[in-house]
């Protein structure tokens, strides 16, 4: 297993960060979102590493700037950084079809938007919703089981969120010189769910941060396969660094 350098320099505090969604005519279901990112490894004939992050070596540990998304109940692609150009390599093998399982079927271009986000550190805070969130690793479930107060069950989880927080911001290429702030405001629900064969408490939580964030990039474990999705609530004034 390994651990890629980034390949472009960092920005500091703030990044114009290039995002693109693909919305497809596609019905689907959460537990079928792995065979939708297995279709379309397929159609690019898994030469680009950033549709699935694997190399000859192992895992590739990075945040995934290709992620494969529900939305509207149908099926989607959302691409920043690198992973933009990256969707020429999955466009070059599509022809009108893809293979879900074991079912071929129509596979239509619904919306393309593409846009440019102010991702930045600033002195003011911003309030996030969290969805199916997986923080925890099997360590630190365990300390968060045996915690003794509320209060450090969710100082816990806040770790864990800054901690993905900045995985973000180094996955597209960004290293703030200012500490990033993260306070989880409510816990809306937990539940136990099963991620790649393994049983894992899920969140949905509300969150404040200093940092801005694009709406529905995924946060956490299994991130770039519909877990953790942002939703912002509301953007308070902000005041520039």
């Amino acid at each position: 297993m390994i651990c890629l350098t980034k390949n472009h320099k960092p920005m500091k505090n703030k990044l114009h960060l290039k995002m693109l969604s693909i919305c497809f005519d596609l019905p689907i279901r959460y537990e079928q979102l792995s065979e939708f990112r297995g279709a379309v490894i397929n159609l690019t004939r898994t030469k680009n590493d950033l549709f699935h992050n694997h190399s000859e070596h192992g895992v590739i540990y990075r945040y995934p700037l290709v992620q494969y998304k529900k939305l509207g109940g149908k099926a989607a692609l959302l691409c920043m950084a690198d992973g933009i150009e990256a969707i020429h390599d999955f466009f070059n093998g599509f022809h009108g079809q893809i293979r879900l399982g074991n079912t071929d079927l129509e596979l239509k271009v619904d919306q393309i938007k593409a846009n440019q986000f102010n991702v930045g550190v600033w002195d003011s805070q911003f309030e996030y919703l969290l969805s199916n969130w997986l923080p925890l690793n099997q360590e630190n479930y365990q300390r968060y089981q045996t915690a003794e107060t509320f209060a450090a069950k969710v100082q816990i989880l806040e770790n864990a969120l800054v901690g993905n927080l900045f995985t973000f911001c180094e996955g597209v290429g960004m290293k703030p010189e200012k500490n990033i702030k993260a306070a989880i405001t409510r816990i809306v629900s937990e539940k136990r769910i099963t991620y790649r064969g393994t049983r894992m408490q899920a969140y949905d939580i509300d969150f404040r941060t200093n940092l801005s964030l694009p709406n529905l990039i995924g946060l956490g474990k299994g991130s770039g396969l519909g877990f953790g999705v942002v939703t912002m609530k509301r953007k308070k004034t902000e005041k520039k660094d």
